[in-house]
């Protein structure tokens, strides 16, 4: 993707403040906010955002182009996501994946930093690949699997 592709597509998505990285992904001061603008897939490739980056009710089927890093939330909530592939590597914030269609959470076994996990309304029936909450707030983190029809907890 061209660099005027990508001033283009932030233009119409109203993303300011962001700086064009050499592989072509971004990185934006601040927060992102996708949600309804979009659809199917996440358009741009970014890299940081030090805000905020929530992208729901866009019907997206992947996580391609998600950020890699993420100062505050990561919410897809509402989507028809099925696994978490392409995850962030980083969230300092809560990681939401509310009302998917989540069968798997392969993909999200390698996030750090998170401070909270919201994965209810999805078609779980394992743990398996769960995230681990940040050892620095696990007294006052939460894990959400809610609305699951998770068999067993072994994994």
């Amino acid at each position: 993707m061209s660099e005027e592709e990508i001033i283009k597509i932030c233009k119409k998505l109203k993303i300011k403040n962001y700086t064009i990285n050499s592989d072509g992904s971004i990185d934006v001061e601040g927060d992102v906010i996708l949600s309804r603008l979009i659809k199917g897939k996440i358009p741009i490739p970014f890299n940081r955002i030090s805000g905020n980056f929530i992208c729901c009710e866009c019907e997206l089927t992947t996580l391609e182009n998600s950020p890699r890093y993420i100062k505050g939330n990561f919410n897809v909530d509402n989507n028809k996501l099925t696994n978490l592939e392409n995850s962030p590597i980083s969230i300092n914030g809560y990681f939401s994946v509310e009302n998917n269609n989540l069968i798997s959470l392969i993909g999200s076994e390698k996030i750090t930093d998170i401070k909270n996990i919201y994965f209810c309304n999805n078609k779980l029936t394992s743990l398996k690949y769960h995230p681990i909450i940040s050892n620095t707030c696990i007294y006052d983190s939460k894990y959400n699997f809610n609305d699951n029809p998770i068999l067993s907890l072994d994994d």
